[in-house]
């Protein structure tokens, strides 16, 4: 049964091998995923009951070569697979290993020991996953124009300034401060604050540019003044927040994947830093997954060199039912997608779930 798995890649895997060439590719995965050695024809049959001598397996593998499935480091060494082959077994071989319930619950639980606002939230995010799965993890924050205004105060600095404070859902505070020109104390600021926070409440950074109001008959000159004066103020928080810079990206972990074999040459660990501090493509790569749940890429399917070492098992996460952003973990190609994609999965409806709790 076909584990339906996004790829950027636009090429088309062959129709399904035959049976045993299926249970040789799942092996050769496997073993060298836990192994890091090419793997013979030899160890595959000790190892395995396929039924048949391993001259029998030693020519299946080397028409799986042929193929494109697998390759031969070395003209001694045994087989491992290719990007293909990579490709053909998250697409048609995958048998994801769930973490527990209790597992699960565990991991909850630790996410739920950060603060309560995005940024710390994530960052646990990433740290666990990193844990878990010794690559490098990371995510993207919410689109800033998709947070929802959740509190407006005021606080009066002193008889001529005051602060407007706005927090929103996923814990971000911004503020401002304003001098109307006025002596504040006479003023009833309650009335002007619970009228900016009844509109502008429960609404999107975007939607709240436009529902700041006019203010209500009935106010006296002095509160015209810090009226219009906080509405500018609001205003103006609300677009600083809407066109804060893109390109944010949270990762951890890089240490720890620079300890698989396939890092171990200066030139590949300085290529990878390298695309791992361009936020800006990282950032672009991780919200290209907006409209599927999850998303592997493979090797040679990215289109910077850089990359072609690697593999990224992406995720997204949804806040109120719309998307929000992505978690993901980078590591090489020999990466363990069976245990990898499901907690990653999972990392990603639970924080969709907990950034859910503090917009309601």
């Amino acid at each position: 049964m076909r584990y339906t798995v996004s790829s950027r890649s636009n090429r088309k895997i062959d129709a399904p091998l035959e049976e045993r060439k299926q249970r040789i590719l799942r092996a050769v995965v496997r073993d060298y995923v836990e192994t890091a050695e090419p793997v013979g024809s030899e160890a595959l049959a000790e190892r395995y009951d396929f039924g048949v001598k391993s001259a029998t397996l030693r020519n299946e593998m080397a028409e799986m070569a042929e193929q494109g499935y697998l390759q031969q480091p070395h003209t001694s060494a045994g087989r491992i697979p290719s990007d293909k082959g990579y490709r053909y077994y998250v697409d048609w071989l995958i048998t994801p290993r769930t973490p527990s319930a209790s597992r699960r619950q565990q991991m909850r639980a630790e996410l739920e020991k950060a603060r309560r606002e995005v940024e710390s939230i994530l960052h646990q995010t990433c740290r666990m996953l990193s844990a878990l799965t010794s690559y490098v993890s990371m995510a993207t924050p919410p689109a800033l124009e998709e947070d929802v205004v959740r509190q407006v105060h005021l606080a009066v600095i002193d008889r001529e300034r005051l602060l407007v404070v706005i927090a929103l859902g996923t814990g971000r505070v911004e503020h401002a401060v304003v001098s109307p020109g006025v002596d504040l104390m006479s003023v009833d600021l309650g009335r002007i604050e619970h009228q900016v926070g009844t509109a502008i409440r429960g609404h999107t950074v975007a939607q709240a540019l436009d529902a700041v109001p006019d203010p209500v008959e009935g106010y006296l000159p002095d509160a015209q003044k810090v009226y219009h004066a906080i509405m500018h103020a609001a205003a103006d928080v609300l677009k600083r927040i809407g066109t804060a810079d893109a390109g944010e990206v949270v990762v951890e972990g890089t240490a720890a994947v620079l300890r698989q074999p396939e890092f171990g040459h200066t030139e590949v660990i300085r290529e990878l830093v390298a695309f791992l501090e361009e936020r800006r493509q990282l950032f672009s790569l991780l919200r290209d997954v907006y409209d599927e749940e999850s998303r592997i890429i493979i090797g040679s399917e990215h289109s910077d060199r850089r990359m072609q070492m690697c593999s990224l098992v992406l995720a997204r996460y949804t806040v109120l039912g719309r998307y929000a952003g992505t978690i993901g973990v980078l590591g090489p190609t020999r990466m363990d997608y069976d245990r990898t994609l499901p907690v990653v999965r999972f990392m990603a409806r639970s924080v969709g779930e907990l950034l859910t709790q503090l917009r309601l």
